[in-house]
């Protein structure tokens, strides 16, 4: 759009031979430059966002990594710890069973000598 606007000032000054129109060409040239620098603080500006959000996304990945390494640990030792209980909660009714065993054994008699 504004080169546009340069041509068609171009154009009219190199027809009319005109100084101001010089003056306004050079105001509009001044005013382009404006505008392109701008917009390479704004790409530079953009470029620097795009590099922080791709050392962020790193991070995410390196922690997420950490977590499920961690995780996977957590699972693993509350499985033994689950397993242990079990088996221990086996061995105890297994005991208690015997025990009763014995006891009904030795009311019935089992256990004295004829």
């Amino acid at each position: 759009w504004q080169n546009q606007k340069v041509v068609e000032a171009v154009v009219s000054t190199q027809s009319t031979g005109d100084i101001d129109g010089m003056s306004d060409l050079h105001g509009q040239v001044e005013d382009v430059k404006g505008v392109m620098n701008e917009n390479i603080d704004k790409i530079l500006q953009r470029g620097e966002n795009l590099e922080n959000l791709e050392r962020k996304t790193s991070e995410l990945h390196l922690n997420a990594n950490r977590f499920q390494t961690k995780a996977v640990r957590l699972r693993r030792r509350m499985w033994w710890q689950n397993q242990k209980v079990v088996v221990s909660l086996v061995i105890i009714g297994i005991i208690l069973a015997g025990i009763v065993a014995l006891v009904i054994c030795w009311q019935e008699g089992v256990f004295k000598k004829k």
